[in-house]
């Protein structure tokens, strides 16, 4: 019997295989072939693990609607997390205590070596300047 997952079909025995062998082995054959992420793999994967027939029954719309509930909450956490909304995550490295682990800023903010140079190429020789000038009013 096939499996069909985003319009992709493949073998069940060939996956229940290599579920009975190796968990980590099935979610990257069915990662590879249906081209999902991670977390959907897994969730298809502990599903078979729980119930071989899982994806063969009646509830097969009830529990497709639970993984598409769990992927829009998903989607919904990554808006989140990409609109600058404050996560725990955020609280969590503007706290006092994680605060001072954080590197420190640098004067020059450009990640552009060429500027970089140039800067420093510049305050070197005004220092130099600075010391000549000095020695020569003594």
């Amino acid at each position: 019997m096939n499996m069909k997952i985003n319009d992709k079909e493949f073998p069940k025995e060939e996956l229940l295989k290599l579920l009975k062998k190796s968990k980590t082995q099935a979610i990257v054959f069915i990662r590879k072939i249906v081209n999902i992420e991670l977390k959907e793999a897994k969730v298809i994967i502990d599903n078979l693990e729980k119930d071989p027939n899982y994806y063969d029954s009646v509830n097969k719309k009830k529990r497709a609607k639970k993984i598409v509930e769990i992927l829009e909450m998903i989607a919904e956490v990554k808006n989140v997390e990409n609109k600058g909304i404050s996560t725990n995550r955020d609280r969590m490295e503007s706290s006092p205590i994680n605060r001072d682990k954080k590197k420190g800023s640098h004067f020059i903010k450009s990640s552009n070596p060429f500027i970089k140079g140039k800067i420093f190429w510049i305050f070197s020789l005004i220092l130099i300047l600075v010391y000549f000038l000095l020695k020569l009013n003594q």
